[in-house]
């Protein structure tokens, strides 16, 4: 009988426990902590309810159990087994529709999720290389191209180098798994030296035997003749791969390109009054423009030649017609219109005077130029000297290599050394400062040389006339001061007679009772009044000269500097270096300047050319020094500006000797090339 209250229980506990389950899941999916609270109080009171109901039948079947025992007994079995029969048929009832309700999609959006496909795309793909039966495999992104490790491409067996020569498919970016399987070739071990001969020079490219060996890049065409161009034809000898029957023993072979020629051309356009005309130009020929510019000049604007020199086609070249009014403007003799040029030159490189002039020149507005005798210097003299030209007052120029005789009678190679090689030297020790002028020892020239003895020394019975010193220093320098006493002209022809630039007038300071302070001052003077260029040669300025009359005292110095002063200040005298009055001057020469009005602004153009009347090339990293242009303006203006290297510069209007409205301008030309500076009015 107790068995059965047991089973009784249980029956009745069981779909309570059931639903209990699945009510606490699905509060947990839908419901919160609070729904699942009230659930398990509400299924606790209804199975206590249940317990007791079950509780009251049971006490009573004890007592009639008592009572009927025997009839019971006899029953026991066959109500057990219906029992249990029933109790699982309601477990499976019940734990049916609960399962059912678990697992609903519809009901249980946890189950939903769980359930949905997984997937495994994270964007990368796995790329195989296959070389020679090796795998290699490396992860890459979708979309891009993989690349073959460079150290893969090639290896060595122990009989082989392998080399690979291409894939069995393209290689393309990324889209999915996939292997690309190498063509490999087998070379032998053997290396030989296989050199390309270009026009860069020779190229080494390492070949194994039986390899055919790869140019390197850039024999297709031969650009080294600007009036030829070369199309590849083939290699000499023949391209092979070698072998050692072919190499016969040889571990070098030099293969040289061969070309087929023909002329070159470059693409040429003049452009004139906006107009462009095209033209193809043989290299090494001069352009001709197809039409001519003359025939567009209006009113005062002439043509005066194309905006930079025309030279023979080496490139591709553009040409603009320039035109302007060239009556308008000019370049001042001196800078900044000056009267007179007043330059200071100091021989033999007297350091302790130099030192003095300094400071000297600061005082006084001074500038001058030392000529070194460069065999004197020395690494630790040299900066000693560079100190003092780092003041800006003075600077170094060229007296020879030693200042011996032979700088004035010697062999060809006597004075290469003295002329040429000084210059060399000189520019080493002052790098950045340009060697332009020449000061000859002893006023000497000479235009033949003397054949050189075996030892070197010369055979004083035998002249040459190669132009001996007079022609080096014409090719090297662009002055030379030879030492006629004068006061020297502010246009030096272009020769070596007096006067010109090879030989150009001076002034010494002598130590003699009839050179006075006041001879020495009239010279000043007499630079301003005539307009003209004073060169000082001195040498040593002392304390004390004694009787020494290359020796000029220091009181007698500063009484010509303080003289000078004035002129300096006033504007009426440029004192300027050597160099740098040798630079203006030149430039000058060799300059066209000329004037239009555009919409109310005056617009100066100023061309330095290349080439100086003697031959010489003007190069623009070294003549760049500024030009004083005169420019007459509006008779409205009183005063002007422009721009120049990226400063806004104001200028004065004045009335010159002509009655005439004019500015001075500052121009920094460009050799070869037009500069052009807009002038306005400022307001």
């Amino acid at each position: 009988m107790l068995k059965k209250m047991v089973l009784a229980l249980c029956l009745l506990l069981l779909p309570c426990l059931l639903l209990t389950a699945c009510g606490g899941d699905g509060a947990a999916t839908s419901g919160g902590g609070a729904t699942e609270a009230k659930t398990a109080a509400a299924t606790k009171e209804r199975t206590t309810a249940e317990t007791d109901a079950a509780t009251e039948p049971a006490t009573a079947a004890a007592t009639e159990e008592r009572t009927n025992a025997e009839t019971n007994a006899a029953t026991e079995p066959v109500t057990a087994a219906a029992t249990e029969k029933r109790t699982s048929a309601e477990t499976e009832a019940a734990t049916e529709p609960a399962t059912a309700a678990a697992t609903d999609p519809a009901t249980d959006p946890v189950t939903e999720r769980e359930t949905e496909p997984a997937t495994t795309d994270d964007g990368i793909c796995t790329v195989t290389f296959s070389i020679d039966g090796n795998e290699t495999s490396f992860e890459v992104p979708r979309g891009e191209t993989p690349v073959c490790p460079a150290e893969l491409l090639a290896f060595e067996t122990a009989t082989n180098y392998c080399k690979v020569t291409g894939w069995d498919k393209e290689i393309v970016p990324a889209e999915a798994d996939v292997t690309y399987t190498a063509t490999v070739a087998r070379y032998g071990l053997t290396v030989y030296d296989v050199r390309f001969n270009l026009k860069a020079g020779i190229i080494n490219v390492p070949t194994h035997e039986g390899e055919t060996p790869t140019p390197p890049a850039g024999y297709e065409t031969d650009l080294s003749k600007v009036d030829k161009i070369g199309t590849f034809a083939r290699w000499n000898p023949e391209l092979v791969a070698p072998t050692a029957e072919n190499m016969e023993g040889k571990k070098v072979v030099v293969y040289t390109p061969v070309y087929t020629y023909a002329t070159r051309y470059y693409d040429v356009t003049f452009v004139v009054k906006g107009t462009e005309y095209p033209v193809k130009v043989a290299g090494n020929k001069i352009p001709v423009c197809p039409v001519d510019p003359a025939e567009a000049e209006e009113g005062v604007n002439k043509y005066l030649g194309w905006d930079k020199d025309l030279v023979a086609a080496t490139e591709d070249a553009v040409y603009t017609a320039w035109y302007g009014n060239t009556s308008m403007t000019s370049i001042t003799p001196a800078k900044d219109g000056a009267k007179g040029v007043l330059t200071m030159t100091y021989d033999d490189g007297h350091y302790e005077t130099a030192v003095w002039v300094n400071e000297k020149n600061k005082q006084y507005g001074l500038r001058g130029s030392c000529m070194l005798v460069v065999g004197r210097l020395t690494s630790s003299s040299a900066a000693d000297w560079e100190r003092v030209f780092a003041d800006g007052t003075l600077e170094p120029q060229c007296h020879s290599m030693s200042h011996t005789s032979d700088t004035v009678e010697g062999t060809q190679a006597t004075y290469r050394n003295e002329v040429v090689n000084s210059k060399t030297k000189l520019e080493e020790y002052f790098p950045g400062r340009d060697i332009i002028c020449y000061a000859t020892p002893y006023c000497a020239v000479r235009d033949f040389s003397y054949k050189a003895n075996a030892d070197g020394s010369a055979d004083t019975s035998q002249k040459i006339y190669d132009g001996g010193s007079e022609k080096l220093i014409e090719e090297n320098y662009f002055v030379n001061r030879n030492g006629p006493s004068g006061l020297q002209s502010l246009d030096p022809t272009l020769d070596a007679e007096k006067g010109g630039w090879y030989n150009v007038y001076v002034q010494w300071f002598y130590n003699k009772t009839s050179q006075t302070d006041a001879i020495r001052c009239a010279w000043i003077d007499d630079a301003v009044r005539n307009k003209g260029w004073l060169i000082i040669l001195a040498h040593r300025i002392v304390d004390d000269p004694g009787d020494d009359e290359y020796r000029l005292k220091k009181s007698n110095a500063e009484t010509f500097f303080r003289y000078a002063a004035p002129y300096i200040e006033s504007g009426d005298l440029w004192a300027a270096s050597f160099g740098d009055a040798t630079k203006y001057i030149r430039e000058r020469q060799n300059t066209t300047v000329a004037r239009r009005i555009e919409n109310g602004v005056v617009y100066v153009d100023l061309k330095l050319g290349t080439t100086t009347g003697d031959g010489k090339t003007l190069d623009p990293n070294v003549f760049d020094y500024p030009l004083t242009v005169k420019v007459r303006v509006p008779s409205s203006w009183k005063s002007a500006r422009y721009e120049m290297n990226g400063e806004t510069v104001k200028t004065p209007v004045f009335t010159d000797d002509a009655g005439q409205k004019c500015a001075l301008m500052n121009v920094t030309p460009s050799a070869g090339v037009t500069v052009t500076v807009p002038l306005l009015k400022d307001e």
